[in-house]
């Protein structure tokens, strides 16, 4: 059995990226917009394309074993959101949208 895909390492490692691509520094004092632009930004979460992977099979696969951190994600940003109506490359967006913030709240520390 492979290892389950770990979502908090690869988005961290898409935002230091990002951050380095903008020169941008999490403790610049903007970290609220900070915080929002790597949230939407398609080549850390997707969403503006609605998808991060550009491949349905390989967003499915990223999801097996985070079904919990996918609720999590629902749940605080669209409780709406159901994941057999938006497929799985929503799903997964979702999910590097809602650990993106997290990522840059937590690198400011």
């Amino acid at each position: 059995m492979s290892e389950f895909y770990d979502y908090r390492n690869h988005v961290t490692r898409d935002v230091k990226q990002y951050l380095k691509d903008y020169n941008l520094d999490p403790a610049c004092g903007w970290l609220d917009d900070l915080m929002d632009e790597v949230s939407q930004a398609d080549e850390i979460t997707g969403i503006g394309s609605g998808s991060y992977t550009m491949n349905a099979i390989q967003a499915e696969e990223n999801l097996i074993g985070n079904w919990g951190l996918l609720k999590v994600a629902v749940k605080r940003l669209k409780p709406d959101f159901d994941v057999l109506e938006q497929g799985p490359e929503r799903a997964d967006s979702l999910i590097r949208a809602y650990l993106a913030p997290l990522v840059v709240l937590r690198m400011n520390y």
